[in-house]
C-alpha cells in the first residue's frame, strides 16, 4: 500500500453537543470520507475534538478547507501533520470514540497539554504531546475490528 497523509487536530466545540449529534456527525463524516478514501477517528471529550484523518494528500487537504469552514467548532490546532507508511484506522472511514470513564482525566490533560503546545508552537509544525489518547483511540479501534472479525 502507498503512502497515507496522517493529519491530528483538535478543536473547541462552539457548542455542547449530546450523543445524538455526534453519532449523526460520525455518519456524515463516513459516508463522504468513503468516497474520498479518508479514514480516521473523531473523540469528542469536554467541549474539544480530537481528529485523526488518513488519506491521499489532495483529499487530506480539501478535508481540512472544509473542517476549517464548519461552524460547528473552531480554534483549530493541527498537532500532528505526517506521512505513514498506511493508515492507523483503515477499516474506519470515520469512526466515533467515546472515553472510558476511567481515563477521561487523563484524555483532557493530554488535550489541554496539547492546546497550550499548539499555542506556542510556529505554524507547520509536529507537535504530539498525548500518547495516552492517541494509544486508548487505537485501542479502542483495534478493539472494534476484533469484534467485527468475530460478527462475521
Amino acid at each position: 500500500m502507498s503512502t497515507v497523509r496522517q493529519v491530528i487536530y483538535i478543536s473547541k466545540a462552539t457548542y455542547d453537543f449530546v450523543a445524538t449529534e455526534l453519532n449523526d456527525i460520525a455518519k456524515v463524516a463516513a459516508r463522504n470520507n468513503k468516497l474520498r478514501g479518508i479514514t480516521g477517528a473523531l473523540l469528542y471529550i469536554d467541549h474539544c475534538f480530537i481528529q485523526v484523518i488518513e488519506g491521499d494528500a489532495k483529499s487530506i487537504s480539501e478535508l481540512l478547507t472544509k473542517l476549517e469552514a464548519d461552524s460547528r467548532h473552531c480554534e483549530i490546532r493541527i498537532i500532528s501533520d505526517r506521512i505513514e507508511q498506511s493508515p492507523h484506522f483503515a477499516d474506519w472511514s470515520m469512526g466515533l470514540i467515546l472515553t472510558p470513564k476511567e481515563e477521561r482525566k487523563i484524555v483532557v490533560g493530554e488535550l489541554r497539554s496539547a492546546a497550550r503546545a499548539t499555542r506556542a508552537e510556529k505554524v507547520g509544525s509536529s507537535v504530539m504531546p498525548m500518547p495516552h489518547t492517541l494509544a486508548m483511540m487505537q485501542r479502542l479501534y483495534e478493539t472494534d475490528s476484533i469484534l467485527q472479525q468475530a460478527r462475521n
